[in-house]
């Protein structure tokens, strides 16, 4: 693959096209999502060639590509072995990635919060329950002390067969928790009520560097995504949330082009709900400023 590399003119702007770029998408979303195609547009403007990719679509020749970017790829965790295949498809041909292969792989799983627990990270507690395992919901229940939790498959987006549960109705839930572990491990957190009286805070950082944050509302549900009537505000983060956050990102031992923090105030401390590497929403819709940044690294990568 060969392309002719320009120098960036006045302000940051090319005096020639470069790229190719492609953002990946799912299929369902084949333009990207709302909040991706600011970004879209932001890079156009700066004279990258850039483009929608849909990351299942084996027709493309993926070795064109200077860059690809995860961004809405939504559907991953629906086929999880079907997307390592496609990040190890993108290492062999040697197509730059962002995030780079080895933090995708990483964080393809959230077991990753029992392993940043383990070294320090205030995270919310996480019983992992294995595939095909024979366990009982109450039983786990009981062992952790919690009498209401949050049940998901470890390899999960958009909230993907989440749902609240409790001692109480343990046996009820138990089909929940079958269903998840005939095809992946399952997750069960204890549920943090002040998700519900605070909020979720998402802290984003690009290029390793505290970038802006939001705060999320849920409505009458559990769960923050706009699809169960979430709300998303922009608000400056407080300092020693966005120091936790940074130590996070720099403990992990994983290169990291964009990523986003997200956690619950637990008695006055941030505590880790997820750390999202591969293809979270960045909320550029709420600080559009954010993707001259982004333009910025893409374009200082691509000039290498």
């Amino acid at each position: 693959m060969s392309h002719e590399h320009r120098s960036s003119g006045e302000g940051g702007e090319l005096s020639a096209s470069v790229g190719p770029v492609g953002l990946a998408t799912a299929a369902d979303r084949p333009n990207c999502g709302s909040d991706d195609r600011v970004l879209l547009q932001t890079l156009d403007d700066r004279g990258i060639d850039v483009s929608p990719v849909v990351w299942s679509d084996t027709s493309l020749a993926w070795d064109a590509y200077e860059l690809i970017v995860i961004r809405s790829c939504w559907d991953y965790h629906r086929r999880p072995d079907a997307f390592r295949s496609w990040i190890d498809l993108l290492a062999s041909l040697g197509v730059d990635l962002w995030n780079p292969p080895a933090t995708v792989r990483w964080n393809l799983e959230k077991t990753y919060l029992r392993e940043l627990a383990s070294d320090g990270v205030r995270a919310v507690p996480t019983a992992v329950i294995e595939q095909d395992s024979s366990r009982q919901l109450e039983t786990v229940l009981r062992d952790n002390g919690w009498t209401e939790a949050v049940l998901k498959p470890a390899i999960a987006g958009t909230a993907y067969l989440t749902s609240r549960v409790s001692l109480e109705s343990a046996t009820r839930d138990q089909p929940q928790l079958n269903e998840i572990i005939t095809h992946s491990d399952a997750l069960v957190q204890p549920f943090i009520p002040e998700i519900k009286t605070a909020g979720e805070w998402s802290l984003i950082f690009i290029g390793g560097q505290f970038s802006h944050s939001i705060i999320k509302y849920v409505s009458d549900d559990f769960r923050v995504q706009s699809e169960f009537g979430g709300t998303v505000i922009l608000k400056p983060a407080p300092k020693r949330f966005i120091d936790e956050a940074s130590r996070i990102i720099d403990d992990i031992r994983h290169d990291t082009h964009y990523a986003r923090v997200d956690g619950v105030v637990v008695d006055g401390e941030f505590t880790l709900m997820e750390l999202e590497l591969i293809e979270p929403e960045l909320f550029f819709r709420q600080c559009p400023s954010a993707t001259e940044h982004f333009a910025d690294l893409v374009i200082d990568a691509l000039e290498r």
